[in-house]
């Protein structure tokens, strides 16, 4: 049986490591290298090209339709409803019956995660989808466990 990491789970995770970069925060690279090894530690390799192309994929697309100073916020939503919401809209559960973090038998595309993205901009401007609140910071959701605790480690520093 494979282990690999959920989608959802790699969405908030780049789009952590987007927003970092959109606000001068944390290099792609270093935050890549991060999580990376984070989620590598609970599911097959996640490796840090993967993440790194899937950032600057989303940045791309980003560009196409125009950064401005809402992007920020834009992508908080995205990380919000990755972490609230399932794909097809319903409410993700986070309890002992429903074990979000469980592995998927078959690996994320960098694809699956941009057109994921490309859905999430289409249902935002066609006002179908929560944009997270104004106050809201993914460092208030204690049920995203260890996830949490990734994102609150420190990227690493690298030379050269």
């Amino acid at each position: 049986m494979s282990n690999y990491c959920p989608e959802w789970i790699l969405g908030v995770a780049i789009g952590v490591i987007v927003g970092d970069a959109l606000t001068g925060s944390t290099s792609i690279l270093a935050n890549a290298q991060k999580y990376s090894d984070g989620l590598s530690k609970h599911y097959e390799e996640v490796s840090k090209d993967f993440l790194n192309d899937c950032a600057n994929d989303i940045l791309a697309e980003l560009n196409d339709i125009g950064i401005d100073e809402f992007t920020p916020r834009f992508i908080k939503s995205f990380v919000f409803n990755k972490i609230k919401f399932k794909e097809n809209g319903s409410s993700r559960r986070f309890n002992v019956f429903f074990n979000q973090f469980k592995g998927e038998k078959a690996a994320v595309t960098s694809k699956k995660i941009v057109s994921s993205f490309k859905a999430f901009v289409f249902r935002c401007r066609a006002q179908k989808v929560s944009l997270a609140p104004k106050n809201w910071s993914i460092h208030q959701e204690e049920q995203i466990d260890w996830l949490l605790a990734l994102v609150q480690q420190e990227a690493p520093r690298l030379s050269g």
